[in-house]
Order: structure tokens, then sequence, then C-alpha cells
């Protein structure tokens, strides 16, 4: 991706469009999680750059240095608008998986 902004951009809209949340991985398409199943995004792979600049945003710096040093970590954190996301990453090697979820009963009305 040319831009860690369209990671939040698309985040948001997944959010907005109602759909449960996005799986994020190192060179990969990202895959929304919706109510019917899940659906690829086509287009250019988020680099391990990409994952860990848009991870610190939504978690800060000391969650990412938690996570490098650990190699895994899991957050609850708000996100626009009283949404409440849940999510984990876990780092192999140079792959990142970042799984994001809107948690039950946080809306965005």
């Amino acid at each position: 991706m040319s831009d860690v902004h369209d990671l939040k951009d698309l985040l948001r809209t997944v959010i907005a469009d109602g759909e449960f949340g996005m799986t994020l991985r190192t060179g990969e398409p990202t895959v929304v999680h919706t109510p019917t199943g899940r659906r690829t995004i086509e287009g250019a792979h988020p680099t391990q750059e990409d994952i860990t600049t848009f991870l610190r945003r939504l978690m800060g710096s000391r969650g990412v240095r938690e996570f490098r040093d650990h190699g895994v970590t899991r957050f609850v954190v708000p996100f626009d608008g009283g949404i409440r996301l849940v999510g984990a990453a876990r780092l192999e090697k140079d792959d990142i998986h970042v799984e994001i979820r809107r948690m039950v009963g946080s809306s965005n009305r």
C-alpha cells in the first residue's frame, strides 16, 4: 500500500458499512469479515511497515514496542465515534498477522 492512511480509511469504511472487522497479513490481500462471510480487498498488499505504522496509530508506541518485544499482543482500543475495537497481532519472522473486530454492542450511531 502506498499510504498507511489507506488502512485506517479502510477500517473506517468497514465499520461504517456494518461489517465486523478485517484481517491484515504482510504481503497478502486484506480480508474483510461481513455478516455473510468474508471478502478480499483487491489491490496493493500491506507491507510490514504499513501494518506496524497502522498498529502504532491504533494502540500507540508502547503497544507496538510490547508487540515487537514479545511477538504477540492483544488490544482493545477506542476508534472513531465511540466504536471499540478488539484485536490481536502476531509476528512470525517477517510476517505480521493482525485480526481486528468491532466489539459486540459497539455502534457508530
